[in-house]
């Protein structure tokens, strides 16, 4: 039976072949010749007639992803302000390079989910390289260059980079001592000292340090998490560093140049600069870090140097071992 108009046709090689049958069509005539293309090659008659029947030809097939995200930037960075264009080409020349010269009709979702898989980024990073994708191939969906954006079936996982801490070392904090009259070394001793959040620090109010009563004590009553609204006692060391500071007669301990409330930007670019002047090497988390590792060096208990620190896991702590009081807490404080 002869196949019907535009069906295509089905041949047999000679010759001992395990896929003797061709499957081929006609996509196309061009200048009065038809264009063909070979569909495949089967076993059988029966699964090439299959193939001739499910094939749908592709003009753009082989349209590669750099084809698409070339044509794509062209319009779209138009848009964008040269930050924007710089990011989008950062992000695609270090990440999605990879797949660049993949025609992206074969672009599928087990390749993308494979592709994203294999990332080692943040969550952060993962989502704009996502996000391009996502512009690119709804591009060339919108181009008819391929029937749906395999992007949507993608399953994510967030992927955090872990960076190792370094605790501040005993003569790194001699140091910090050593040059204590410098523009706001006493604020990092007084952090690695009291084991505050930075957020925790920059909010805390004159109003909120007690140095009248026996137990000198910093409360704190704002924090990121319940277990952070806590009383921390006051080392003797730094006592004379926060009465200094109380002098002032600021609103808030830790005040800018112009008497006002320190934002975190302005802090940590100062920090930085102290680190660099200091010839150090830390971010402003490690001042923490290096509290609970001095209460730890120094034999004090678990569950105190949570509750220091303002822990989450602190409220689930304190239900296996003994409270502690203000009282327990500063002879912690006072071992280091």
């Amino acid at each position: 039976m002869k196949n019907p108009n535009g069906f295509g046709t089905t041949y047999k090689l000679k010759g001992n072949r395990r896929k003797k049958w061709v499957a081929r069509k006609t996509v196309a005539w061009e200048n009065g010749k038809q264009k063909r293309v070979i569909v495949g090659y089967f076993e059988s008659k029966k699964e090439a007639m299959e193939a001739l029947a499910s094939y749908v030809y592709n003009p753009n097939a082989k349209v590669t992803l750099k084809d698409i995200y070339i044509e794509w930037s062209k319009g779209h960075f138009q848009k964008l302000t040269v930050r924007s264009k710089l990011n989008i080409e950062n992000t695609y020349s270090r990440h999605i390079f990879k797949m660049e010269d993949m025609y992206i009709s074969e672009i599928k979702v087990n390749i993308l989910q494979e592709f994203f898989d294999k990332l080692e980024l943040s969550t952060g990073t993962i989502k704009s390289v996502r996000s391009i994708l996502n512009m690119i191939f709804n591009y060339a969906l919108k181009k008819e260059i391929i029937s749906k954006n395999p992007l949507d079936f993608v399953e994510f996982k967030k992927h955090e980079i872990v960076v190792e801490k370094h605790q501040f070392s005993y003569q790194e904090i001699e140091k910090l001592w050593e040059n204590k009259d410098m523009y706001l070394v006493d604020s990092i001793l007084i952090l690695i000292y009291t084991g505050m959040r930075i957020s925790e620090m920059l909010d805390l109010k004159i109003e909120d340090i007690d140095l009248e009563s026996e137990n000198k004590i910093l409360h704190i009553r704002k924090s990121k998490t319940a277990a952070g609204i806590r009383d921390i006692p006051i080392s003797p060391l730094i006592l004379p560093l926060v009465a200094k500071r109380l002098s002032l007669d600021n609103k808030y301990l830790i005040s800018n140049q112009e008497n006002e409330k320190f934002n975190y930007t302005s802090y940590r670019f100062l920090f930085k600069k102290v680190m660099r002047d200091l010839d150090m090497s830390h971010s402003i988390h490690e001042c923490r870090h290096t509290t609970a590792t001095l209460l730890s060096d120094a034999g004090a208990n678990p569950v105190s140097i949570a509750k220091i620190l303002g822990h989450t896991d602190y409220i689930i702590t304190s239900k296996v071992y003994t409270h502690k009081d203000k009282t327990q807490l500063q002879k912690a404080i006072d071992l280091i």
